[in-house]
């Protein structure tokens, strides 16, 4: 919400550090491409990136998808099929203990 990022900083301010926080790492994304363009973006705008020349990617999406081909692989339907309690509501903190699980 607009009241959570009001005392926040824009991302340019965080770009450096957040790109040195991402190094060499393996980043673990559901539907990766769609987030990947959003921080592609950003990092352009302040001259660096892409994503992908500085870490792995892991789309859980594209795993989900190969192992059940055919079948609804967001991660509401994965939560149900792997009976993970997902009370919370959706956000990306939740996100990413779910895909943990």
């Amino acid at each position: 919400t607009n009241d959570f990022l009001i005392d926040k900083p824009v991302f340019s301010k965080i770009a450096d550090s957040f790109w040195k926080f991402i190094k060499g790492s393996e980043l673990i994304m559901h539907n990766a491409e769609f987030d990947i363009g959003f921080l592609d973006y950003e990092f352009s705008i302040c001259n660096i990136g892409p994503v992908k020349s500085n870490c792995k990617i892991l789309d859980t999406l594209k795993l989900a998808i190969k192992i059940h081909p055919g079948q609804r692989n967001s991660i509401d339907k994965l939560c149900k099929r792997y009976n993970i309690d997902k009370r919370h509501v959706h956000g990306a903190l939740l996100d990413a203990e779910i895909l943990s699980e």
